[in-house]
Protein backbone atom coordinates (compact mmCIF):
# COMPACT_ATOMS: atom_id res chain seq x y z
CA UNK A 1 0.00 0.00 0.00
CA UNK A 2 2.85 2.39 0.88
CA UNK A 3 4.61 1.72 -2.40
CA UNK A 4 1.37 2.28 -4.34
CA UNK A 5 0.75 5.60 -2.59
CA UNK A 6 4.25 7.08 -2.65
CA UNK A 7 6.89 4.78 -4.03
CA UNK A 8 5.63 4.90 -7.59
CA UNK A 9 5.50 8.68 -7.82
CA UNK A 10 6.76 10.04 -11.14
CA UNK A 11 8.36 13.51 -10.82
CA UNK A 12 8.34 15.77 -13.82
CA UNK A 13 8.43 19.47 -14.50
CA UNK A 14 5.45 21.53 -15.45
CA UNK A 15 5.89 25.27 -15.69
CA UNK A 16 8.92 25.25 -13.36
CA UNK A 17 7.17 23.26 -10.68
CA UNK A 18 7.56 19.61 -9.63
CA UNK A 19 4.53 17.55 -10.56
CA UNK A 20 4.13 14.19 -8.76
CA UNK A 21 2.03 11.72 -10.72
CA UNK A 22 0.66 8.85 -8.67
CA UNK A 23 -1.87 6.08 -9.23
CA UNK A 24 -4.53 7.98 -7.29
CA UNK A 25 -3.98 11.46 -8.81
CA UNK A 26 -1.45 14.27 -8.93
CA UNK A 27 -0.26 16.87 -6.47
CA UNK A 28 2.07 19.81 -7.09
CA UNK A 29 5.14 20.63 -4.98
CA UNK A 30 5.26 24.44 -5.07
CA UNK A 31 8.68 24.67 -3.50
CA UNK A 32 11.78 22.59 -2.88
CA UNK A 33 11.28 22.28 0.91
CA UNK A 34 7.85 20.81 0.40
CA UNK A 35 9.33 18.39 -2.10
CA UNK A 36 11.94 17.18 0.43
CA UNK A 37 9.28 16.79 3.11
CA UNK A 38 7.27 14.66 0.72
CA UNK A 39 10.29 12.45 0.04
CA UNK A 40 10.84 11.87 3.77
CA UNK A 41 7.18 11.04 4.19
CA UNK A 42 7.46 8.44 1.44
CA UNK A 43 10.41 6.79 3.17
CA UNK A 44 8.56 6.68 6.49
CA UNK A 45 5.45 5.15 4.92
CA UNK A 46 7.44 2.48 3.02
CA UNK A 47 9.31 1.53 6.23
CA UNK A 48 6.04 1.31 8.18
CA UNK A 49 4.55 -0.85 5.46
CA UNK A 50 7.44 -3.31 5.70
CA UNK A 51 7.01 -3.58 9.49
CA UNK A 52 3.27 -4.18 9.16
CA UNK A 53 3.92 -6.83 6.48
CA UNK A 54 6.30 -8.70 8.75
CA UNK A 55 3.77 -8.65 11.57
CA UNK A 56 1.08 -10.03 9.23
CA UNK A 57 3.41 -12.85 8.11
CA UNK A 58 4.16 -13.75 11.74
CA UNK A 59 0.43 -13.90 12.54
CA UNK A 60 -0.30 -16.14 9.53
CA UNK A 61 2.53 -18.50 10.50
CA UNK A 62 1.16 -18.73 14.04
CA UNK A 63 -2.35 -19.55 12.82
CA UNK A 64 -1.02 -22.22 10.48
CA UNK A 65 0.83 -23.85 13.37
CA UNK A 66 -2.38 -23.92 15.43
CA UNK A 67 -4.30 -25.53 12.55
CA UNK A 68 -1.65 -28.21 12.25
CA UNK A 69 -2.12 -29.08 15.93
CA UNK A 70 -5.86 -29.36 15.38
CA UNK A 71 -5.35 -31.71 12.43
CA UNK A 72 -3.24 -33.96 14.64
CA UNK A 73 -6.08 -34.06 17.16
CA UNK A 74 -4.26 -31.70 19.55
CA UNK A 75 -5.61 -28.45 20.94
CA UNK A 76 -3.55 -25.27 20.68
CA UNK A 77 -1.65 -24.41 23.86
CA UNK A 78 -3.95 -21.59 24.87
CA UNK A 79 -7.03 -23.75 24.36
CA UNK A 80 -5.57 -26.62 26.40
CA UNK A 81 -4.76 -24.24 29.25
CA UNK A 82 -8.22 -22.74 29.15
CA UNK A 83 -9.92 -26.15 29.10
CA UNK A 84 -7.76 -27.36 31.97
CA UNK A 85 -8.88 -24.47 34.12
CA UNK A 86 -12.56 -24.72 33.28
CA UNK A 87 -13.35 -28.43 32.78
CA UNK A 88 -13.35 -30.83 35.68
CA UNK A 89 -11.32 -34.02 35.15
CA UNK A 90 -13.42 -37.01 34.03
CA UNK A 91 -12.85 -40.66 34.78
CA UNK A 92 -12.56 -42.62 31.54
CA UNK A 93 -13.92 -46.14 31.19
CA UNK A 94 -11.66 -48.92 29.95
CA UNK A 95 -13.54 -49.01 26.65
CA UNK A 96 -12.96 -45.28 26.18
CA UNK A 97 -9.25 -45.70 26.87
CA UNK A 98 -9.12 -48.56 24.39
CA UNK A 99 -10.86 -46.45 21.75
CA UNK A 100 -8.39 -43.62 22.26
CA UNK A 101 -5.40 -45.93 22.11
CA UNK A 102 -6.66 -47.80 19.05
CA UNK A 103 -4.84 -47.07 15.80
CA UNK A 104 -6.68 -46.57 12.51
CA UNK A 105 -6.20 -50.26 11.70
CA UNK A 106 -6.34 -53.44 13.77
CA UNK A 107 -4.92 -56.28 11.74
CA UNK A 108 -6.87 -56.25 8.46
CA UNK A 109 -9.69 -54.18 9.98
CA UNK A 110 -10.08 -50.44 9.44
CA UNK A 111 -11.47 -48.60 12.48
CA UNK A 112 -14.38 -46.25 11.72
CA UNK A 113 -15.44 -44.99 15.15
CA UNK A 114 -14.98 -41.30 14.28
CA UNK A 115 -18.08 -41.52 12.11
CA UNK A 116 -20.15 -42.59 15.12
CA UNK A 117 -19.05 -40.19 17.83
CA UNK A 118 -22.57 -38.91 18.47
CA UNK A 119 -23.94 -42.45 18.73
CA UNK A 120 -21.16 -43.55 21.10
CA UNK A 121 -21.66 -40.50 23.32
CA UNK A 122 -25.43 -41.07 23.40
CA UNK A 123 -25.03 -44.74 24.34
CA UNK A 124 -22.52 -44.06 27.12
CA UNK A 125 -24.58 -41.19 28.49
CA UNK A 126 -27.49 -43.59 28.96
CA UNK A 127 -25.51 -46.36 30.59
CA UNK A 128 -24.47 -48.68 27.73
CA UNK A 129 -21.27 -50.61 28.45
CA UNK A 130 -19.00 -52.56 26.09
CA UNK A 131 -15.49 -53.97 26.23
CA UNK A 132 -12.81 -54.75 23.64
CA UNK A 133 -14.84 -53.90 20.52
CA UNK A 134 -14.89 -51.00 18.07
CA UNK A 135 -16.73 -50.28 14.83
CA UNK A 136 -14.69 -51.10 11.75
CA UNK A 137 -14.58 -52.84 8.38
CA UNK A 138 -12.81 -55.97 7.21
CA UNK A 139 -12.24 -57.18 3.63
CA UNK A 140 -15.11 -59.26 2.31
CA UNK A 141 -17.41 -58.60 5.29
CA UNK A 142 -17.89 -54.85 5.36
CA UNK A 143 -18.68 -52.90 8.52
CA UNK A 144 -19.09 -54.67 11.84
CA UNK A 145 -17.80 -54.90 15.41
CA UNK A 146 -14.04 -55.54 15.56
CA UNK A 147 -12.27 -57.17 18.51
CA UNK A 148 -9.54 -54.87 19.86
CA UNK A 149 -8.12 -57.70 22.00
CA UNK A 150 -8.46 -61.48 22.23
CA UNK A 151 -11.93 -62.27 23.61
CA UNK A 152 -12.40 -65.71 25.21
CA UNK A 153 -15.66 -67.59 24.72
CA UNK A 154 -18.30 -66.67 27.28
CA UNK A 155 -16.83 -63.27 28.17
CA UNK A 156 -19.26 -60.36 28.42
CA UNK A 157 -18.93 -58.00 25.49
CA UNK A 158 -21.72 -55.47 26.00
CA UNK A 159 -24.80 -54.55 28.02
CA UNK A 160 -27.42 -52.32 26.38
CA UNK A 161 -30.21 -51.08 28.65
CA UNK A 162 -33.90 -51.50 27.80
CA UNK A 163 -34.44 -47.76 27.49
CA UNK A 164 -32.05 -47.68 24.50
CA UNK A 165 -33.98 -50.29 22.54
CA UNK A 166 -36.21 -49.12 19.74
CA UNK A 167 -39.45 -51.05 20.22
CA UNK A 168 -43.16 -50.40 19.90
CA UNK A 169 -43.39 -50.48 23.69
CA UNK A 170 -40.90 -47.64 24.21
CA UNK A 171 -42.04 -44.60 26.15
CA UNK A 172 -39.36 -42.38 24.55
CA UNK A 173 -41.67 -41.28 21.73
CA UNK A 174 -44.36 -38.72 21.01
CA UNK A 175 -46.58 -41.36 19.41
CA UNK A 176 -46.82 -43.85 22.28
CA UNK A 177 -50.60 -43.41 22.03
CA UNK A 178 -50.47 -44.40 18.35
CA UNK A 179 -48.51 -47.56 19.20
CA UNK A 180 -51.03 -48.45 21.93
CA UNK A 181 -53.90 -47.83 19.52
CA UNK A 182 -52.32 -50.18 16.96
CA UNK A 183 -51.90 -52.89 19.61
CA UNK A 184 -55.37 -52.50 21.10
CA UNK A 185 -57.07 -52.57 17.69
CA UNK A 186 -54.73 -55.35 16.54
CA UNK A 187 -53.81 -53.41 13.44
CA UNK A 188 -51.05 -54.43 11.02
CA UNK A 189 -50.51 -58.10 11.80
CA UNK A 190 -46.89 -58.03 10.66
CA UNK A 191 -44.76 -57.14 13.71
CA UNK A 192 -42.00 -55.61 11.56
CA UNK A 193 -44.54 -53.23 10.07
CA UNK A 194 -45.50 -51.86 13.50
CA UNK A 195 -41.88 -51.20 14.41
CA UNK A 196 -41.24 -49.58 11.02
CA UNK A 197 -44.08 -47.10 11.62
CA UNK A 198 -42.35 -45.97 14.81
CA UNK A 199 -38.95 -45.78 13.09
CA UNK A 200 -40.36 -43.76 10.19
CA UNK A 201 -41.88 -41.22 12.57
CA UNK A 202 -38.81 -40.96 14.81
CA UNK A 203 -36.57 -40.38 11.80
CA UNK A 204 -38.48 -37.20 10.90
CA UNK A 205 -38.79 -36.02 14.50
CA UNK A 206 -35.97 -33.48 15.15
CA UNK A 207 -36.38 -33.90 18.92
CA UNK A 208 -36.37 -37.71 18.86
CA UNK A 209 -34.68 -39.44 21.79
CA UNK A 210 -33.26 -41.92 19.25
CA UNK A 211 -31.89 -39.27 16.89
CA UNK A 212 -28.16 -40.20 17.35
CA UNK A 213 -28.96 -43.85 16.70
CA UNK A 214 -31.17 -43.27 13.66
CA UNK A 215 -28.64 -40.85 12.16
CA UNK A 216 -26.02 -43.63 12.30
CA UNK A 217 -28.17 -46.20 10.48
CA UNK A 218 -26.88 -47.02 6.97
CA UNK A 219 -29.03 -46.99 3.87
CA UNK A 220 -30.77 -50.34 3.24
CA UNK A 221 -29.36 -52.63 0.54
CA UNK A 222 -32.29 -54.97 -0.08
CA UNK A 223 -33.52 -55.62 -3.66
CA UNK A 224 -36.36 -53.17 -3.03
CA UNK A 225 -33.76 -50.49 -3.87
CA UNK A 226 -32.32 -52.18 -6.96
CA UNK A 227 -32.35 -50.29 -10.24
CA UNK A 228 -33.49 -51.94 -13.46
CA UNK A 229 -29.85 -52.43 -14.47
CA UNK A 230 -29.08 -54.13 -11.16
CA UNK A 231 -32.10 -56.40 -11.60
CA UNK A 232 -30.70 -57.42 -14.99
CA UNK A 233 -27.43 -58.39 -13.27
CA UNK A 234 -29.28 -61.12 -11.36
CA UNK A 235 -29.80 -63.02 -14.62
CA UNK A 236 -32.80 -64.74 -13.05
CA UNK A 237 -36.39 -63.85 -13.96
CA UNK A 238 -37.65 -65.71 -10.89
CA UNK A 239 -35.68 -63.75 -8.27
CA UNK A 240 -36.46 -60.52 -10.13
CA UNK A 241 -40.13 -61.44 -9.90
CA UNK A 242 -39.80 -62.07 -6.15
CA UNK A 243 -37.93 -58.79 -5.65
CA UNK A 244 -40.54 -56.79 -7.54
CA UNK A 245 -43.25 -58.58 -5.56
CA UNK A 246 -41.51 -57.53 -2.35
CA UNK A 247 -41.38 -53.93 -3.57
CA UNK A 248 -45.08 -54.04 -4.47
CA UNK A 249 -45.78 -55.37 -0.97
CA UNK A 250 -44.11 -52.31 0.60
CA UNK A 251 -46.29 -50.08 -1.58
CA UNK A 252 -49.42 -51.88 -0.37
CA UNK A 253 -48.24 -51.50 3.24
CA UNK A 254 -47.76 -47.76 2.76
CA UNK A 255 -51.24 -47.33 1.31
CA UNK A 256 -52.72 -49.28 4.24
CA UNK A 257 -50.93 -47.01 6.73
CA UNK A 258 -52.22 -43.89 5.00
CA UNK A 259 -55.77 -45.26 5.05
CA UNK A 260 -55.91 -46.70 8.58
CA UNK A 261 -53.73 -44.28 10.56
CA UNK A 262 -54.72 -41.33 8.40
CA UNK A 263 -58.31 -41.78 9.55
CA UNK A 264 -57.44 -42.32 13.23
CA UNK A 265 -54.65 -39.70 13.50
CA UNK A 266 -55.13 -37.23 10.61
CA UNK A 267 -52.70 -34.66 12.00
CA UNK A 268 -49.81 -37.12 12.29
CA UNK A 269 -50.45 -39.43 9.36
CA UNK A 270 -52.17 -37.34 6.74
CA UNK A 271 -51.56 -38.11 3.09
CA UNK A 272 -48.50 -35.88 2.73
CA UNK A 273 -46.93 -36.58 6.14
CA UNK A 274 -44.62 -39.31 4.83
CA UNK A 275 -43.44 -40.43 1.42
CA UNK A 276 -43.27 -43.93 -0.02
CA UNK A 277 -39.46 -43.74 -0.05
CA UNK A 278 -39.44 -42.93 3.68
CA UNK A 279 -41.63 -45.94 4.36
CA UNK A 280 -39.49 -48.24 2.21
CA UNK A 281 -36.39 -47.04 4.07
CA UNK A 282 -38.04 -47.75 7.43
CA UNK A 283 -39.42 -51.21 6.64
CA UNK A 284 -36.19 -52.30 4.90
CA UNK A 285 -34.14 -51.11 7.89
CA UNK A 286 -36.35 -53.04 10.31
CA UNK A 287 -36.03 -56.20 8.21
CA UNK A 288 -32.25 -55.83 8.16
CA UNK A 289 -31.49 -54.79 11.73
CA UNK A 290 -34.22 -55.95 14.12
CA UNK A 291 -34.41 -58.96 16.45
CA UNK A 292 -37.36 -60.97 17.68
CA UNK A 293 -36.94 -61.57 21.43
CA UNK A 294 -39.03 -63.31 24.03
CA UNK A 295 -39.85 -60.99 26.93
CA UNK A 296 -42.07 -62.49 29.62
CA UNK A 297 -43.51 -65.00 27.17
CA UNK A 298 -44.27 -62.40 24.52
CA UNK A 299 -42.40 -62.10 21.23
CA UNK A 300 -41.23 -58.51 20.69
CA UNK A 301 -39.39 -57.03 17.72
CA UNK A 302 -36.58 -54.73 18.82
CA UNK A 303 -33.70 -52.77 17.36
CA UNK A 304 -30.67 -52.80 19.68
CA UNK A 305 -28.09 -50.05 19.03
CA UNK A 306 -24.43 -51.09 18.85
CA UNK A 307 -25.29 -54.78 18.91
CA UNK A 308 -26.85 -54.47 15.46
CA UNK A 309 -23.41 -53.71 14.02
CA UNK A 310 -22.66 -57.45 14.32
CA UNK A 311 -22.65 -59.41 11.07
CA UNK A 312 -23.98 -62.93 10.49
CA UNK A 313 -22.42 -66.37 10.77
CA UNK A 314 -24.82 -69.30 10.56
CA UNK A 315 -22.38 -71.75 12.16
CA UNK A 316 -22.36 -70.22 15.64
CA UNK A 317 -24.83 -70.26 18.52
CA UNK A 318 -25.89 -66.91 19.93
CA UNK A 319 -25.05 -66.00 23.51
CA UNK A 320 -27.17 -62.96 24.27
CA UNK A 321 -29.84 -62.71 26.89
CA UNK A 322 -32.49 -60.30 28.04
CA UNK A 323 -32.13 -59.67 31.75
CA UNK A 324 -33.72 -57.25 34.16
CA UNK A 325 -31.29 -54.43 33.38
CA UNK A 326 -31.11 -54.91 29.60
CA UNK A 327 -29.60 -56.89 26.81
CA UNK A 328 -26.45 -58.81 27.84
CA UNK A 329 -24.25 -60.06 25.03
CA UNK A 330 -21.58 -62.73 25.64
CA UNK A 331 -18.90 -63.96 23.23
CA UNK A 332 -20.33 -67.06 21.55
CA UNK A 333 -16.92 -67.97 20.15
CA UNK A 334 -13.31 -67.14 20.86
CA UNK A 335 -12.49 -64.00 18.88
CA UNK A 336 -8.94 -62.98 18.01
CA UNK A 337 -7.74 -59.37 17.80
CA UNK A 338 -8.85 -57.82 14.52
CA UNK A 339 -11.62 -60.37 13.86
CA UNK A 340 -15.27 -59.42 13.52
CA UNK A 341 -17.53 -60.37 16.43
CA UNK A 342 -20.43 -62.24 14.80
CA UNK A 343 -23.91 -63.43 15.71
CA UNK A 344 -26.37 -65.79 14.05
CA UNK A 345 -29.33 -64.08 12.36
CA UNK A 346 -31.17 -67.41 12.21
CA UNK A 347 -30.13 -70.93 11.21
CA UNK A 348 -33.56 -71.68 9.76
CA UNK A 349 -33.38 -68.83 7.24
CA UNK A 350 -32.81 -69.67 3.61
CA UNK A 351 -30.52 -67.66 1.43
CA UNK A 352 -33.54 -66.30 -0.39
CA UNK A 353 -34.62 -64.77 2.94
CA UNK A 354 -31.17 -63.27 3.48
CA UNK A 355 -31.12 -61.78 0.00
CA UNK A 356 -34.65 -60.37 -0.06
CA UNK A 357 -34.84 -59.11 3.52
CA UNK A 358 -31.22 -58.51 4.58
CA UNK A 359 -29.59 -57.57 1.28
CA UNK A 360 -26.49 -59.75 1.49
CA UNK A 361 -25.20 -63.14 0.42
CA UNK A 362 -24.85 -65.62 3.29
CA UNK A 363 -21.86 -67.93 3.35
CA UNK A 364 -21.74 -71.53 4.56
CA UNK A 365 -25.52 -71.83 4.62
CA UNK A 366 -26.66 -75.45 4.47
CA UNK A 367 -30.11 -74.28 3.40
CA UNK A 368 -28.69 -72.85 0.17
CA UNK A 369 -30.62 -74.76 -2.49
CA UNK A 370 -31.66 -74.78 -6.11
CA UNK A 371 -35.28 -75.77 -6.68
CA UNK A 372 -35.83 -77.78 -9.84
CA UNK A 373 -39.37 -78.55 -11.05
CA UNK A 374 -40.30 -80.93 -13.86
CA UNK A 375 -43.37 -80.38 -16.02
CA UNK A 376 -44.86 -83.06 -18.26
CA UNK A 377 -45.69 -81.89 -21.78
CA UNK A 378 -49.42 -81.48 -22.43
CA UNK A 379 -49.20 -83.26 -25.79
CA UNK A 380 -47.88 -86.48 -24.23
CA UNK A 381 -50.38 -89.22 -25.17
CA UNK A 382 -49.94 -90.78 -21.72
CA UNK A 383 -50.19 -87.47 -19.86
CA UNK A 384 -52.99 -88.51 -17.46
CA UNK A 385 -51.68 -92.04 -16.83
CA UNK A 386 -48.22 -90.76 -15.97
CA UNK A 387 -49.60 -88.19 -13.53
CA UNK A 388 -51.72 -90.88 -11.86
CA UNK A 389 -48.70 -93.19 -11.54
CA UNK A 390 -46.53 -90.42 -10.11
CA UNK A 391 -49.20 -89.64 -7.51
CA UNK A 392 -49.75 -93.30 -6.59
CA UNK A 393 -46.03 -93.91 -6.15
CA UNK A 394 -45.61 -90.71 -4.11
CA UNK A 395 -42.89 -89.39 -6.42
CA UNK A 396 -41.72 -85.77 -6.40
CA UNK A 397 -41.73 -83.64 -9.54
CA UNK A 398 -39.75 -80.90 -7.77
CA UNK A 399 -36.76 -81.00 -5.48
CA UNK A 400 -34.38 -78.74 -3.60
CA UNK A 401 -30.76 -79.45 -4.40
CA UNK A 402 -28.09 -78.22 -1.99
CA UNK A 403 -24.42 -77.36 -2.49
CA UNK A 404 -23.55 -81.07 -2.78
CA UNK A 405 -25.54 -81.32 -6.02
CA UNK A 406 -27.22 -84.59 -4.98
CA UNK A 407 -30.64 -85.09 -6.57
CA UNK A 408 -33.18 -87.17 -4.55
CA UNK A 409 -34.04 -90.64 -5.85
CA UNK A 410 -37.76 -89.80 -5.87
CA UNK A 411 -37.14 -86.95 -8.31
CA UNK A 412 -35.11 -89.21 -10.62
CA UNK A 413 -37.88 -91.81 -10.57
CA UNK A 414 -40.45 -89.15 -11.49
CA UNK A 415 -38.29 -88.27 -14.50
CA UNK A 416 -38.20 -91.96 -15.46
CA UNK A 417 -42.01 -92.12 -15.43
CA UNK A 418 -42.23 -89.02 -17.60
CA UNK A 419 -39.95 -90.62 -20.21
CA UNK A 420 -41.78 -93.97 -20.37
CA UNK A 421 -43.77 -95.32 -23.25
CA UNK A 422 -47.11 -97.02 -22.56
CA UNK A 423 -45.56 -100.49 -22.83
CA UNK A 424 -42.95 -99.62 -20.24
CA UNK A 425 -45.32 -98.80 -17.40
CA UNK A 426 -43.98 -100.79 -14.44
CA UNK A 427 -45.78 -102.80 -11.83
CA UNK A 428 -46.39 -100.35 -9.00
CA UNK A 429 -45.39 -102.96 -6.41
CA UNK A 430 -42.00 -103.60 -8.01
CA UNK A 431 -41.11 -99.96 -8.57
CA UNK A 432 -39.06 -99.65 -5.39
CA UNK A 433 -36.60 -102.26 -6.69
CA UNK A 434 -35.91 -100.32 -9.87
CA UNK A 435 -32.25 -99.42 -10.50
CA UNK A 436 -31.08 -96.02 -11.65
CA UNK A 437 -32.50 -95.09 -15.03
CA UNK A 438 -29.58 -93.87 -17.13
CA UNK A 439 -31.89 -92.31 -19.70
CA UNK A 440 -33.62 -90.20 -17.05
CA UNK A 441 -30.31 -89.10 -15.53
CA UNK A 442 -28.95 -88.15 -18.94
CA UNK A 443 -32.07 -86.13 -19.72
CA UNK A 444 -32.00 -84.28 -16.37
CA UNK A 445 -28.31 -83.58 -16.89
CA UNK A 446 -28.91 -82.28 -20.40
CA UNK A 447 -31.63 -79.90 -19.18
CA UNK A 448 -29.50 -78.61 -16.30
CA UNK A 449 -26.51 -78.12 -18.60
CA UNK A 450 -28.70 -76.31 -21.09
CA UNK A 451 -29.83 -73.94 -18.36
CA UNK A 452 -26.26 -73.41 -17.17
CA UNK A 453 -25.12 -72.53 -20.68
CA UNK A 454 -27.94 -70.03 -21.21
CA UNK A 455 -26.43 -67.38 -18.94
CA UNK A 456 -24.83 -64.41 -20.70
CA UNK A 457 -21.76 -64.61 -18.43
CA UNK A 458 -19.64 -67.54 -17.30
CA UNK A 459 -18.49 -68.42 -13.81
CA UNK A 460 -15.07 -67.04 -14.67
CA UNK A 461 -16.64 -63.73 -15.83
CA UNK A 462 -18.55 -63.39 -12.55
CA UNK A 463 -15.49 -64.14 -10.43
CA UNK A 464 -13.58 -61.45 -12.32
CA UNK A 465 -16.35 -58.89 -11.67
CA UNK A 466 -16.31 -59.68 -7.94
CA UNK A 467 -12.54 -59.23 -7.81
CA UNK A 468 -12.87 -55.63 -9.02
CA UNK A 469 -14.25 -52.63 -7.06
CA UNK A 470 -17.98 -52.11 -7.42
CA UNK A 471 -21.16 -51.16 -5.59
CA UNK A 472 -22.60 -53.37 -2.88
CA UNK A 473 -25.75 -54.04 -4.90
CA UNK A 474 -23.75 -55.01 -8.01
CA UNK A 475 -21.55 -57.43 -6.07
CA UNK A 476 -24.59 -58.91 -4.31
CA UNK A 477 -26.39 -59.48 -7.62
CA UNK A 478 -23.31 -61.06 -9.20
CA UNK A 479 -22.68 -63.25 -6.14
CA UNK A 480 -26.30 -64.39 -6.30
CA UNK A 481 -26.09 -65.56 -9.91
CA UNK A 482 -22.59 -67.00 -9.39
CA UNK A 483 -23.88 -69.18 -6.57
CA UNK A 484 -26.64 -70.48 -8.82
CA UNK A 485 -24.15 -71.43 -11.51
CA UNK A 486 -21.85 -73.18 -9.05
CA UNK A 487 -24.71 -75.22 -7.61
CA UNK A 488 -25.91 -76.15 -11.09
CA UNK A 489 -22.38 -77.18 -11.99
CA UNK A 490 -22.26 -79.38 -8.89
CA UNK A 491 -25.54 -81.01 -9.96
CA UNK A 492 -23.95 -81.91 -13.31
CA UNK A 493 -20.90 -83.34 -11.52
CA UNK A 494 -23.13 -85.41 -9.21
CA UNK A 495 -25.13 -86.79 -12.14
CA UNK A 496 -21.91 -87.65 -13.97
CA UNK A 497 -20.76 -89.65 -10.96
CA UNK A 498 -24.05 -91.62 -10.91
CA UNK A 499 -23.87 -92.28 -14.62
CA UNK A 500 -20.29 -93.45 -14.28
CA UNK A 501 -21.34 -95.98 -11.64
CA UNK A 502 -24.30 -97.10 -13.72
CA UNK A 503 -22.15 -97.66 -16.77
CA UNK A 504 -19.49 -99.38 -14.63
CA UNK A 505 -16.72 -97.69 -16.48
CA UNK A 506 -15.20 -94.39 -17.45
CA UNK A 507 -17.68 -91.69 -18.33
CA UNK A 508 -16.46 -88.51 -20.05
CA UNK A 509 -18.79 -85.55 -20.35
CA UNK A 510 -18.71 -81.90 -21.34
CA UNK A 511 -19.80 -79.72 -18.43
CA UNK A 512 -21.11 -76.65 -20.23
CA UNK A 513 -22.28 -78.32 -23.43
CA UNK A 514 -25.12 -76.62 -25.29
CA UNK A 515 -26.24 -79.85 -26.99
CA UNK A 516 -29.87 -80.66 -26.26
CA UNK A 517 -31.12 -84.13 -25.34
CA UNK A 518 -33.09 -86.14 -27.86
CA UNK A 519 -35.60 -86.91 -25.13
CA UNK A 520 -38.01 -84.04 -24.66
CA UNK A 521 -40.80 -85.63 -22.66
CA UNK A 522 -40.52 -83.02 -19.93
CA UNK A 523 -38.95 -79.62 -19.31
CA UNK A 524 -37.39 -77.79 -16.40
CA UNK A 525 -40.37 -75.74 -15.36
CA UNK A 526 -38.46 -73.44 -12.98
CA UNK A 527 -35.09 -73.17 -11.30
CA UNK A 528 -34.81 -71.17 -8.10
CA UNK A 529 -31.65 -69.09 -7.85
CA UNK A 530 -29.53 -69.73 -4.73
CA UNK A 531 -27.38 -67.22 -2.91
CA UNK A 532 -24.68 -69.23 -1.15
CA UNK A 533 -21.15 -68.45 -2.40
CA UNK A 534 -18.26 -70.90 -2.03
CA UNK A 535 -14.69 -71.08 -3.24
CA UNK A 536 -15.37 -74.18 -5.34
CA UNK A 537 -13.09 -74.40 -8.37
CA UNK A 538 -14.71 -73.81 -11.75
CA UNK A 539 -14.65 -76.94 -13.93
CA UNK A 540 -14.41 -76.22 -17.65
CA UNK A 541 -14.21 -78.58 -20.62
CA UNK A 542 -14.15 -82.36 -20.15
CA UNK A 543 -14.67 -83.97 -16.72
CA UNK A 544 -13.20 -87.51 -16.44
CA UNK A 545 -14.71 -89.72 -13.70
CA UNK A 546 -13.07 -93.13 -13.16
CA UNK A 547 -14.77 -96.29 -11.91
Amino acid sequence: VGWAMFGSADVRKRGGRDIYSQPFGEFVAYDEDKSRRSSRKRVVVVFASIVVGLLVCALVFYRMSSDTDAERGEKPVYTRLRDTEVEAPQQKTSSARESESTENTIGNAVVEEREFRDLIQWLKTHGAVWENVVVGSTPGMGRGLIATADIPEGEQIMVIGDDLWLTVKTEHTDIANVMRHIEEKNLFQEAAMRLAILLMYERKNPASFFKPYIAALPDPTTPVWFTEKEFDELQSPLIVEWSISQRDHTIAQFEEIQTVLGAAFPKLFHKNAFTLKEWQWAISTVYQRSFSVDIQGEGVWVMVPWMDFCNHDGSIENSYYHEEYGWRFLASNEWKTGEQVLINYGSAKSNVDFFLFYGFVARNNELDTVEITLELHDDDPNFEQKHILIDELGLKTSCHVGPSGAIPRSFENAASVMLMESSEFPDKLNWQDKTYDGKALETIRSKVTEKLSSFPTTIHDDERILSRPGTHTLHTAVAYRLSFKRTMLQIVTSLDAKLALENRGTHATVVESTEESDEDAFSLFSIQVPIHVTNQTYLCGVVMLLK
